[in-house]
C-alpha cells in the first residue's frame, strides 16, 4: 500500500488527504465493529481511542504521525519487509539512545484492554 504521503504532504493537501481516506477505510473495515479506534495524529500516538470523526479531526488538526507507517494498530500484520526496515533504521542511526521504551509499554498494556479500550484509557 502506498505511504509516500505520510512524509510528503500535509494537512490539506489533495495527496494527504487521499491517504487519510485510505487509512480510515482500511482502519474500519480492520476494526472488529468497534466503535473507537486507536488515533494515529501525532498527539495521541495511536494511544488514545477516538470515534472515526473525532480521528479525521485529530489527522486534520495534529497530522499523522509519520512515524506509523505499519499499521499493526490498526488490523495490519508486520510482515518481513517491515521488520526488515526497522532493524536497518536503527543500526544506520548513530548514537541510538534506547530510552525508557514508555510508548512500547503503553501499547504492550494496550493490547490487554483491546475489549474494553475505555478501561485503559481510565487507566
Amino acid at each position: 500500500m502506498h505511504r509516500s504521503w505520510l512524509r510528503n504532504s500535509k494537512p490539506g493537501d489533495r495527496e494527504y488527504d487521499a491517504g487519510v481516506r485510505q487509512f480510515i477505510n482500511f482502519a474500519v473495515k480492520n476494526s472488529g465493529g468497534r466503535e473507537k479506534l486507536p488515533c494515529p495524529c501525532h498527539k495521541c500516538h495511536s494511544l488514545l481511542h477516538k470515534r472515526v470523526d473525532e480521528i479525521l479531526n485529530h489527522l486534520t488538526k495534529f497530522a499523522f504521525d509519520n512515524t506509523y507507517t505499519c499499521w499493526i494498530w490498526h488490523g495490519e500484520k508486520m510482515d518481513e519487509t517491515h521488520v526488515g526496515k526497522l532493524k536497518n533504521s536503527l543500526f544506520e542511526e548513530e548514537n541510538v539512545v534506547e530510552g525508557d521504551n514508555l510508548e512500547d509499554m503503553l501499547h504492550v498494556a494496550q493490547d490487554k484492554f483491546n475489549d474494553d479500550p475505555s478501561k485503559f484509557e481510565r487507566l
